[in-house]
């Protein structure tokens, strides 16, 4: 084992420290299908108990599910025999439950002082914990790495893993399975690696507990559990009947929780009929380059690590478990392709490779360890193809970084799932190499339609119909009842004219002002590349607001764009989880011919 002095654990502390205190500062993060899973903790702790409280939840008698499933429509729910669960595995709240408690010691629950769900205290919770959970995976993976590299290499591959890979974009932003499967498995790999390299003795019942929670987290972990079963019995024979006795009795303590809440031997969501294979060959492809959501796109820095394996194979330091990883990858890879829904819904970039991220720390060491050892044999300085290997590593580390950052703090990065057009109805997005996600807020979406639709002149256009869609660009939000909010800081709309004449734009809109919090919204409208109006909106009701567009600078095919330098989130603000920069909520608007005898004006709101 590699002597831990008093320097190394001022490394753990300084990793854990860093890492957690960036997570905790990016700002993207939403509950999504992992709502309720402090809520669940909460119940267990409280009331003893899995089912959750329709009083609590404030759940009507009555809710929409999905066809003859037990899943409820568009929550995170299920309902079996009138009794209300969370949909995904209850490993992941028992795992949590240590840290709920400690957060009640300091008054944090995601109950509200009346004992009913509160969502924000919710998302508070899981974002403090999947900090949390993400700093100590780092910590982990920075000792599975010094197993096999010097301490400056081991820091470089725990940097790149906690920064570059999902770790950052999507472990770390709210607790979710794959948030405790990566701790989980690297804690398993660790064992399996020390024992390799002869620094710790095999413990087939650690190891054994580790990957059964692997699964109680995450079904789609029984690849990595099978590879790893197949391992120990290869190479370590004489553990196998203790791994696999580990094994089953954990099992038999899941289907036990599974016959007495749901009446079955394993929950729904373990049921092997998630997989279709429907949409196979597109999968197979999108999980590794699609633009949107595929691997070596997202993590570019994988190239060089199989580049390194292969060109250094023959000095593989732990090749049976290098053997394994590999076959891990391509099962899961194959497993994940099976899913109709192999884009992940409403994600960022691979999701669904982001339990696979201890596996790759592990071939990322072994093959460093590799080519350090290869090097060492040679003596002398690096030549010039090494020099070229190592230049194009830095560039696609940084590269990968980047990538998760944006993942991680641009807003603009979620909001990519739902427009120009959700995702989950318009997948051909995924293939969109004009706007992938990962740049979405560093370049604009491409105009909606391929023409642009004629404006009606002298009709009002409601802004909460279907009608709008055809003249909105981007920077607006989906509607809501009676308006449409303007959530970036730049927002635009296109239309077609047949005749380039004067004409007035008038907007019926309320601007995002909140008395003292924020007393005025500035707006500034650019039509065709030219200022054509600006506005200081003070009064917090429905105001029609007219802006001249003059015929000289109009065409057959306008932009007009509002700019809103104030616009601001009502998050950041205290009033709400709303992230969305809200400028102005437009009721409707209408362009309409300027009266002669009126001439070219514009009214500002004082």
């Amino acid at each position: 084992m590699p002597r831990r002095t008093l320097s190394i654990y001022l490394l753990w502390l300084a990793i854990f420290s860093v890492s957690s205190t960036v997570f905790l500062l990016s700002a993207v993060r939403s509950l999504g299908e992992t709502e309720y899973t402090m809520m669940v903790a909460h119940s267990l702790l409280h009331h003893g108990t899995f089912v959750l409280d329709r009083n609590e939840l404030r759940l009507p008698q009555q809710v929409e599910m999905i066809g003859n499933t037990s899943k409820v429509r568009r929550l995170p729910l299920e309902i079996v025999q009138g009794r209300v669960y969370k949909y995904a595995p209850a490993g992941t709240s028992i795992l949590s439950l240590p840290f709920v408690a400690a957060a009640n010691a300091f008054k944090l629950s995601p109950v509200d002082a009346a004992g009913n769900y509160d969502r924000l205290r919710e998302l508070r919770m899981s974002s403090i914990l999947s900090a949390v959970l993400m700093a100590t995976f780092g910590v982990i993976c920075f000792e599975t790495s010094r197993l096999l590299l010097p301490i400056s290499w081991s820091l470089i591959v725990t940097t790149v893993t906690i920064f570059g890979t999902q770790i950052w974009s999507t472990a770390s932003r709210v607790v979710e399975p794959d948030s405790w499967t990566v701790v989980l498995l690297m804690g398993a790999l660790y064992l399996l690696v020390a024992h390799e390299v002869g620094h710790a003795k095999f413990r087939p019942v650690l190891l054994g507990t580790l990957l059964s929670w692997c699964y109680f987290v995450h079904p789609t972990s029984a690849v990595s559990i099978a590879a790893i079963t197949t391992y120990v019995w290869f190479y370590q024979r004489k553990h196998f009947l203790a791994l696999t006795m580990t094994g089953a009795i954990w099992f038999l303590l899941l289907v036990i929780y599974s016959w007495h809440n749901f009446g079955q031997l394993l929950p729904n969501y373990f049921q092997a009929t998630r997989l279709g294979f429907e949409t196979f060959w597109e999968a197979l492809a999108g999980n590794v380059v699609s633009p949107s959501r595929g691997l070596l796109i997202y993590v570019p820095v994988l190239a060089v690590v199989l580049f390194t394996l292969l060109r250094y194979r023959r000095t593989l330091m732990i090749r049976p478990l290098v053997m394994t990883g590999a076959v891990v990858l391509l099962l899961h890879w194959l497993v994940i392709s099976g899913f109709g829904h192999w884009w992940a819904g409403h994600s960022y970039g691979p999701r669904y490779w982001t339990s696979m991220v201890p596996w790759f720390v592990l071939l990322g060491a072994a093959g460093l360890n590799a080519r350090l050892r290869a090097q060492r044999e040679r003596v002398g300085p690096l030549s010039w193809k090494g020099s070229i290997l190592f230049a194009i590593g830095i560039i696609l580390a940084v590269g990968s970084i980047f990538i998760h950052a944006r993942g991680a703090i641009s807003e603009q990065t979620a909001v990519w799932n739902a427009k120009p057009y959700d995702i989950d109805f318009r997948e051909g997005r995924l293939w969109d190499w004009r706007y992938p996600q990962f740049l979405a807020g560093l370049i604009r979406p491409q105009v909606p339609k391929p023409e642009y639709f004629r404006v009606p002149l002298g009709q009002q256009i409601d802004f909460t119909s279907d009608s709008a869609d055809h003249f909105l660009w981007y920077g607006w939000s989906t509607p809501e009842p009676q308006i449409r909010w303007s959530d970036e800081k730049q927002a635009a709309l296109v239309f077609a004219l047949e005749d380039a004449e004067d004409l007035t734009l008038i907007i019926k809109a309320t601007p995002f002002v909140m008395g003292e919090l924020k007393d005025s919204q500035r707006v500034s409208i650019e039509l065709n590349s030219h200022h054509v109006s600006s506005l200081t909106l003070r009064n917090g009701t429905a105001t029609e607001l007219s802006i001249s567009l003059p015929g000289q600078f109009l065409k057959r095919e306008n932009v007009l764009i509002l700019d809103f330098p104030d616009a601001e989130s009502p998050a950041n603000l205290g009033l709400s989880d709303d992230r969305r920069l809200l400028g102005i909520a437009v009721q409707w608007l209408m362009v309409k011919p300027q009266s002669p005898n009126t001439g070219t004006r514009t009214i500002s709101d004082e």
